[in-house]
């Protein structure tokens, strides 16, 4: 008797591709990948950006959304006034592991309306244990941490981040940036405000308004404040901010 057998190839499973700075910049766009001066295809599963380097920068560019990319125990310190990373488009960036953006005399981390898009980039952590993670960035001589030109907007939400800049500002530009904090500011502030808006005097509907309101904001405002505390006791710019309030 003859058998034969036939044996299916081994099942490769595609994944998002990896991109180490130790051996070159990473220009993404939506329609190639520039790796240490060699174009590769692009991937809809999104990549893995890590290494170390003080030469090498990310340049995350497009006019369309691009995949999501993850830094991974990424460490960019530039010598010089280059910005470790630029973006120009929207993207989704998790950050996995201790990451350090840092820059001698530009900004750390810049968003551009390079194609008048308007992008609102977003930072968030990964899911498993998001307080492993770190973010810390620093603006160099006379820069930002963080820059946002006008009609932009950056979200960092579920990461500890560390802003500082040698002699410039945590956060610049004309763009919008928000953070766990800067949320927690604008519910702390409502609280504030329609606090002071009550008086015994007002018409009753009235007040029942601004009593929904302040059961609303105050409520939250208060709760929030000691995990925001716990959370950022670490960050000097975080704890500056949320120092101002007291529920």
């Amino acid at each position: 008797y003859t058998v034969n057998l036939t044996l299916d190839s081994e099942h490769t499973e595609k994944q998002a591709d990896v991109y180490d700075v130790s051996n070159g910049s990473v220009y993404v766009t939506d329609l190639y990948v520039t790796y240490g001066g060699v174009q590769y295809k692009t991937n809809d599963l999104g990549y893995v950006i890590t290494g170390t380097s003080t030469e090498n920068i990310v340049n995350l560019d497009s006019a369309t959304k691009l995949p999501p990319v993850t830094l991974k125990n990424l460490d960019i310190k530039m010598s010089n006034s280059a910005t470790p990373i630029n973006i120009m488009g929207n993207v989704d960036i998790t950050i996995d592991g201790n990451c350090t953006l840092r820059s001698m005399m530009g900004n750390a981390i810049s968003v551009k309306n390079s194609y008048s898009n308007n992008p609102q980039p977003t930072i968030k952590s990964t899911e498993t244990n998001p307080l492993a993670n770190l973010l810390d960035v620093q603006g160099g001589i006379g820069a930002n941490a963080v820059n946002t030109e006008a009609n932009t907007k950056l979200t960092i939400t579920g990461v500890p981040t560390n802003l500082t800049a040698v002699t410039g500002t945590a956060v610049g530009g004309d763009g919008e940036f928000i953070t766990d904090s800067k949320t927690y500011i604008n519910i702390a502030e409502n609280c504030e405000h329609f606090a002071g808006e009550w008086d015994n005097s007002l018409p009753e509907e009235n007040k029942k308004m601004i009593e929904k309101s302040i059961a609303q904001y105050c409520g939250k405002a208060k709760k929030d404040l000691p995990e925001l505390r716990k959370k950022y006791q670490n960050n000097k710019y975080v704890t500056e901010i949320l120092s101002s309030y007291s529920f």
